[in-house]
This record gives C-alpha cells, sequence and structure tokens, in this order.
C-alpha cells in the first residue's frame, strides 16, 4: 500500500468513526474484527435480556468485547464509566459459565477525542475486584490501527476504495461533521476534528 493509498483510506476511516453512533457503530466494528480473527462472534440481542453484556468475543479464547458509540463522547464519558462497570457485572454473571472471561475489551468510539480518564478509572476498579482478568479500552485510535493491520482486499471488502479521485468530495463530508459540532456549540470538539486531518489533506494535497 502506498502512503497517498493509506492517507486516503485514512480520511476515509475517520468518517466513519465521525459519523458512526449506535448500532451502526458496532455493526461496523463486528465487520472489522471478523476480518482480523476468524473466530470473533457477533452476539446477536435475546428478546428483553438484550446481550448480556456480550457485543462480540472469541470463545476459545475468552476474550469479549462490549460497543458503546455516543453521538458526543466528551460529555458522556461518566456514562460510559457505568456502563462499562455494569456491562461487565451483566458479563460476568452470564457468560462467564459459557467461556471463562480471560479479557475484557470496551469498544469505546471517542471520535478521537483522547480523554478517557472517568473510563481508566473504572477499569482500575474492576482490576482490582476482578484479579485473573485483563480490561482494556479499545478506542477509535487503536481500532484504526487494527483497521490497517488487514490486507489490502480485506479493507476494500469492508467498502473502502482507494481512488483518490474522490479525496475532495470525501474531505467535505468529513467537514460536514465539524459543522454539526458548531451547530451543537460544541467548538472545542470541532476543532479537534479539524486538527485530526489537517497532516492527511496537506499529504494528499502535495499529490
Amino acid at each position: 500500500m502506498n502512503p497517498l493509498d493509506k492517507h486516503y483510506l485514512s480520511l476515509q476511516f475517520k468518517i466513519k468513526i465521525y459519523s458512526k453512533n449506535g448500532t451502526e457503530f458496532q455493526s461496523f466494528f463486528e465487520n472489522i474484527m471478523e476480518k482480523v480473527n476468524s473466530d470473533f462472534q457477533k452476539i446477536k440481542p435475546h428478546g428483553n435480556e438484550g446481550d448480556r453484556g456480550n457485543d462480540g468475543y472469541r470463545k476459545n479464547s475468552g476474550i469479549y468485547y462490549q460497543v458503546y458509540a455516543p453521538e458526543a463522547p466528551l460529555i458522556k464519558q461518566a456514562e460510559a464509566a457505568r456502563k462499562l462497570k455494569e456491562d461487565f457485572e451483566k458479563l460476568k454473571k452470564n457468560w462467564d459459565k459459557i467461556s471463562e472471561i480471560k479479557e475484557y475489551y470496551f469498544v469505546f468510539n471517542n471520535k478521537y477525542s483522547g480523554s478517557i480518564q472517568k473510563l481508566e478509572e473504572a477499569i482500575s476498579e474492576l482490576e482490582k475486584d476482578n484479579s485473573g482478568i485483563k480490561f482494556h479500552i479499545l478506542e477509535a485510535k487503536k481500532l484504526e490501527e487494527i483497521f490497517f493491520s488487514l490486507n489490502t482486499a480485506d479493507i476494500l471488502s469492508l467498502g473502502f476504495d482507494i481512488d483518490s479521485t474522490k479525496t475532495v468530495s470525501n474531505a467535505y463530508e468529513y467537514l460536514k461533521n465539524v459543522k454539526v459540532d458548531l451547530d451543537r456549540e460544541n467548538e472545542k470538539f470541532a476543532f479537534k476534528t479539524l486538527e485530526n486531518i489537517k497532516d492527511i489533506i496537506f499529504k494528499l494535497a502535495e499529490d
């Protein structure tokens, strides 16, 4: 993959991160994980019981994933921390007997906001109470790293392309997300959103 392709794909990936919330982001995450790990199994919610704290797992490895993707992650951190702990307790109660929990990933679409202090505090509390289980926060930046571990064929099969003639239209699509944040008077997050693609746009412009 040449550098131009990677910068262009990174722009497309960031568009998806900023535009996908809730179940739409969850499906995006699941599709990536199915490409990365052939043994990844997504869990379909069952009636009023839901998924009982499990959005997907690798049964033989005891690795579990729970996804949370709010529209405004910067103002939802306390809720995210509470959900992290509550979902783990549901998972432990309902799934540990099916496959012993060895690792737990809380997949948080923070839209590259960076700040996850409350989640780190929640993780620390869970580690103290559950020795032997590894806890992780999988945020947007880490998911992008996982995405780029895929081969080109798998990346393209996820709906991405390497047609650089679409760069301008994709950049415009990205800027729509900035406008949404400005409309919400969330100037700090809008600025962060622009910062995240500055280098990409400059490198694409050179070509």
